[in-house]
């Protein structure tokens, strides 16, 4: 059975684009618009992994993830950060938030496969 793998982005062609990657490695992805729709969907459903935008209107994926690790039956879900801002202190901001590793928009199917790999069971 291929893993399961939550896609948050709000953006519908980077949604697209990584839902085809992960598809292509053998995956199973799910995408969720937001943060809401993520949490709606992490209730109702069982992930392997999450792949959250850093950066989305309203909720965004740093307070996603700090909520994903203060939820009990989620706290040991991967949390790879996507983000196309690379500001000084965003590698310690994922970090702080939870995330377990952070890749920068756009990114190669090379870094995504090594990424869900290195962190998928």
């Amino acid at each position: 059975m291929a893993y399961q793998i939550l896609i948050v982005d709000d953006h519908p062609g980077t949604a697209h684009i990584t839902s085809v990657l992960c598809r292509g490695e053998g995956y199973a992805p799910t995408v969720a618009t937001n943060a809401d729709e993520a949490l709606e969907l992490l209730r109702r459903e069982q992930f392997d992994i999450a792949l959250v935008d850093v950066a989305m209107p309203g909720m965004d994926g740093l307070t996603l993830t700090r909520l994903i690790r203060a939820t009990p039956q989620w706290e040991g879900l991967p949390v790879i950060g996507m983000t196309a801002v690379a500001t000084p202190t965003i590698r310690q901001d994922a970090v702080a938030a939870g995330m377990d590793k952070l890749i920068f928009k756009p990114f190669e199917i090379g870094t995504l496969r090594m990424s869900l790999l290195r962190l998928l069971p």
